[in-house]
C-alpha cells in the first residue's frame, strides 16, 4: 500500500517554534485491520516547513507512506488532527483489497504525478531511479496539457518469453468505453 497526503498550508494552524518561526503540525493515525486483527498501525506527526509569516502561505506539503501487507481484505482507518486544533479531527475509513501473485504478470495501480525527475539522491519519492512527486488531487484542471503517471509491471520476466514487450496506455470514455482520440500512447 502506498499512500499520499497533501496538506494545503493555508488549512493548518501554526504555532511559534524555538527558532522564532511558525510551523504547523498534523497528527496522522492510520490502522489497517483484517477481519480478525490489526495488522499494521502507525501514529506520527507531519510537520509543515517553518515559515516567517503564517498568514502568507501559498504551498502544500506532502507525506508519502509505504506499508507492506499480505494479500487480503483490509479496513484502513485514517485520523488526521491539527495538533493546534485537536478538537476537530478528520476521519476516513476505506476498504482495501490486495491481490498480488508471483506466478502471473500484473500491472500496479497508476500513480498520477505532479512532476518527475532523475534522482540525484534516494528519498521516499524515489522509484526506479526517478523522484516521483505525486499528484494527489482527484480533479485535473482544463489547463493541464499533459497527464503524467507511473506504473509498475510485475513478473513479466517469469511469464513472457522475451525481455522486450510493448505497453499500450490510453484514456477511455466512461460512457462509450472507447479510446478518447489523441489520449493514448505506448512504450516498449
Amino acid at each position: 500500500i502506498e499512500t499520499y497526503l497533501s496538506v494545503n498550508a493555508q488549512s493548518v494552524v501554526y504555532s511559534k517554534t524555538a527558532s522564532g518561526k511558525y510551523q504547523g503540525s498534523i497528527e496522522i493515525k492510520v490502522t489497517y485491520r483484517s477481519a480478525t486483527e490489526v495488522v499494521h498501525s502507525d501514529n506520527y506527526n507531519l510537520l509543515s516547513p517553518e515559515v516567517d509569516d503564517s498568514l502568507n502561505v501559498k504551498f502544500s506539503f506532502l507525506d508519502q507512506q509505504r506499508v507492506q501487507l499480505p494479500n487480503g481484505q483490509y479496513k484502513m482507518k485514517l485520523v488526521i488532527t491539527d495538533k493546534n486544533v485537536p478538537d476537530k479531527p478528520y476521519n476516513v475509513t476505506q476498504m482495501i483489497s490486495i491481490e498480488y501473485f508471483n506466478n502471473i504478470a500484473a500491472v500496479s495501480d497508476i500513480q498520477f504525478l505532479d512532476s518527475y525527475s532523475k534522482s540525484e539522491t534516494e528519498s521516499i519519492l524515489t522509484k526506479s531511479g526517478f523522484d516521483l512527486v505525486p499528484f494527489v488531487d482527484n480533479f485535473f484542471p482544463s489547463s493541464a496539457k499533459t497527464l503524467k503517471f507511473y506504473a509498475e509491471i510485475y513478473n513479466a520476466n517469469k511469464i513472457l518469453d522475451s525481455s522486450a514487450y510493448l505497453v499500450f496506455y490510453y484514456i477511455e470514455s466512461a460512457e462509450s468505453k472507447k479510446v478518447v482520440e489523441n489520449l493514448q500512447g505506448f512504450t516498449r
